[in-house]
């Protein structure tokens, strides 16, 4: 059975099919500087993402389109992806239209901005090159969160963003839960004399070439089809969803450690496969992506903790390491 029957939802979903092409568009320019794009790109890119975000905003806060939403709000007999478009779309539309399009502006451009800045001072250790970026980050964000509106915490707001309905204090909940306990493994971690130094493999350099190759045939050993997904090299571990057929991650190559890089790899792997396991009736449409902020960490975090981290693995990827990387054949799984 078709996922999308309701006459006015298919109406609503083909235009939407314009607002997902400027997010497509974005996604890539997004990518894009990230990886390739060269850092006297950044004012240009960061004025036509800005340009591109208030253009969204604009769209899909329009009287039209808000309409049309609203029309198919009301019709009877919906099933769970046709109200699942609703519901996602009336959520978007409800937080954009309390968003000042100057100031949905102004954080786009001074994050994409921020992100040039950031990869600068990393490379030389100097924060202070990024702190003006991030203290403007911050305030417009505490705007964001005035303008969104609170019942407890300014965060709340902002939370809410990234993952529906949760709130400062229950995220405090859980930390109570767990500071006490990761308090004790930490005691005895440091009173026993635990990993008082650290393993020759992680001060073991690697020639970038070689963990390149490491990296790829650990993927094609978990599965990640090449035809739909690709591998790239950024500052800091990131995965992107353009569409249910093009999901790209990237990893790092530092020349020390290889498990960083490594589990950098498995843990985007996880949250690719998360994306390219979407039902591809749901391309193009507001339910065409990940549930929450969340839930994609758990699958991320699945792979590289629960799979990734176990001597089993490690026993299965042995021969690939022995092979690219030569100075592993020294040491016991």
């Amino acid at each position: 059975m078709a996922k999308f029957e309701n006459p006015v939802i298919k109406e609503l979903l083909e235009r939407y099919r314009r607002i997902w092409s400027l997010e497509h568009a974005m996604s890539l320019m997004g990518w894009d500087e990230e990886t390739y794009m060269p850092s006297q790109g950044v004012v240009e890119r960061a004025t036509a993402m800005a340009e591109l975000r208030t253009l969204y905003q604009e769209l899909i806060t329009s009287d039209q389109f808000v309409s049309l939403v609203e029309r198919a709000s009301k019709q009877e007999g919906l099933n769970e992806y046709e109200r699942g478009v609703v519901r996602v779309l009336t959520r978007e539309i409800t937080i954009l239209k309390k968003i000042p399009p100057s100031l949905n502006y102004e954080l786009t451009k001074t994050s994409q901005e921020a992100f040039i800045a950031w990869r600068e001072a990393k490379a030389k250790s100097d924060f202070q090159m990024f702190r003006p970026y991030l203290e403007k980050i911050v305030e417009l964000n505490r705007q964001m969160a005035e303008k969104l509106g609170y019942e407890e915490n300014p965060y709340d707001a902002l939370l809410d963003l990234h993952e529906e309905g949760l709130r400062t204090r229950d995220v405090r909940g859980v930390f109570s839960v767990l500071e006490p306990a990761m308090k004790r493994v930490l005691d005895r971690v440091t009173s026993e004399g635990y990993f008082s130094s650290p393993s020759p493999l992680e001060e073991t350099k690697y020639e970038e070439a070689a963990m390149r190759r490491v990296n790829e045939a650990v993927l094609s050993l978990l599965g990640y089809p090449t035809d739909r997904a690709r591998l790239d090299v950024s500052p800091h571990p990131f995965t992107i969803n353009m569409g249910v057929n093009d999901v790209r991650i990237t990893t790092r190559y530092e020349g020390f450690d290889f498990k960083r890089s490594l589990f950098s790899v498995v843990h985007e792997f996880g949250h690719a496969t998360y994306e390219l396991q979407i039902d591809p009736e749901l391309d193009m449409t507001p339910i065409g992506t990940g549930a929450s902020l969340g839930v994609h960490e758990g699958q991320s975090r699945f792979w590289e903790n629960v799979v990734g981290r176990t001597l089993s693995f490690v026993k299965v990827i042995r021969p690939i390491l022995d092979r690219e990387l030569g100075f592993t054949r020294a040491y016991s799984d």
